[in-house]
């Protein structure tokens, strides 16, 4: 499997998708898509989720770097072994989200969110947050179930 590819595709859909995001919908408006359901909601955050830390988007630049890193050397301590492609993949879509939203912390302090789904305290969030979440989902469950 060319996890390179899949790191690479999920960070240009998810940067492109901020963009086309920045273009189209105005800041901090909310924009209903599915009635009472789903709204594109353009905001920045300079936090993590919930916009917590957001006092502090240098510390939280620097923490979501240093997990980002400890990430990719994982990782690529992982390409070695010729099995757990099913971990490889979920960390792959993991670090092709992550590089989307540290590309904006490291250049503007903040991320693009945009998807909000109307379900009590569900935060704002991007494509990246979305692989990220998956790929956290599938890394926990392939090590679960991987057996040696």
């Amino acid at each position: 499997m060319n996890y390179l590819k899949i790191i690479s595709g999920i960070a240009f859909f998810d940067l492109l998708s901020k963009e086309f995001v920045k273009r189209k919908f105005p800041l901090n408006k909310k924009i209903e898509i599915i009635k009472n359901k789903f709204y594109i909601w353009h905001i920045k955050n300079k936090g993590f989720a919930y916009s917590n830390f957001k006092e502090s988007p240098n510390k939280v630049f620097l923490g979501s770097l240093i997990i980002f890193i400890c990430t990719v050397i994982y990782f690529i301590k992982l390409l070695t072994n010729n099995g757990m492609k099913v971990l490889k993949f979920g960390l792959s879509i993991v670090i092709g989200g992550a590089i989307g939203n540290l590309f904006e912390r490291a250049t503007k302090r903040e991320v693009t969110d945009f998807l909000y789904i109307n379900i009590k305290n569900t935060p704002i969030f991007n494509i990246a947050d979305i692989f990220i979440f998956l790929g956290c989902i599938i890394s926990m469950l392939s090590s679960v179930f991987y057996e040696k």
